[in-house]
């Protein structure tokens, strides 16, 4: 047997592997529902009727349900501050859950970071790279860039929100990935703001003339953040 017939059964065999695994992903699955409080009161959360979990103030936690139309139900002291059939929808990717953010307080503000564990991040940390912004316009305006590019903002909705599957939610990111087979990888992490915070980044996001002091604050703010 050649190396191309070889070649040709190795790929079918891959191929057809790949098609038993997308049609092994059931249908019926659980989702996450992460619930954020940023109150000063307990929230109590249900599903169909049925209370999993009181999450205390200034705290979170995540429950899971079932997908499918789902009534979903937060109460705080009584209050209904949410009350909503979802559907919940499966996830259409092997080995990997749907997840949600529920919070209805109108405060509530959040940021997703992609943070890439390859040499982009440290070579741009080094002093070089800190010199050559240091020294003219043009190379702080790209490392602002580069930096804002990994940033999106996300602002009160109607209490609850789809976060990406791939997100780590309102949890501190590994500080250190490795990989055989990948050089480079990323992680996005879905991280609370206060409003102060969140005031700072709106206008920071869209800064097109940035000054040196701004690209260090921004810097600093990341790195302490995500990256230290």
């Amino acid at each position: 047997m050649n190396s191309s017939t070889c070649q040709r059964i190795f790929l079918s065999t891959v191929f057809i592997g790949l098609i038993a695994a997308v049609g092994c992903v059931p249908k019926e699955q659980f989702v996450y529902i992460h619930v954020d409080n940023t109150t000063k009161q307990p929230y109590t959360v249900s599903v169909d009727g049925t209370e999993l979990a009181t999450i205390a103030p200034g705290s979170f936690d995540k429950v899971k349900a079932v997908t499918g139309d789902r009534h979903i139900t937060l109460k705080s002291n009584g209050r209904v501050l949410f009350d909503q059939v979802k559907t919940l929808q499966p996830s259409e990717t092997f080995l990997a859950m749907r997840q949600f953010m529920l919070n209805p307080d109108k405060s509530a503000r959040y940021v997703s970071c992609r943070i890439q564990y390859d040499t982009r991040f440290q070579a741009m940390l080094t002093k070089a790279a800190a010199k050559a912004a240091h020294e003219n316009a043009n190379a702080t305006r790209r490392e602002y860039g580069k930096l804002v590019q990994d940033l999106k903002l996300h602002a009160y909705w109607d209490g609850w929100y789809e976060v990406p599957m791939q997100d780590l939610v309102l949890q501190a990111p590994p500080s250190e990935v490795s990989s055989s087979y990948q050089s480079n990888i990323e992680k996005s992490v879905f991280d609370r703001l206060s409003e102060r915070e969140y005031k700072w980044l709106k206008q920071a996001v869209t800064e097109h003339s940035p000054t040196v002091r701004q690209l260090d604050m921004l810097w600093a703010f990341m790195f302490d953040r995500f990256y230290n």
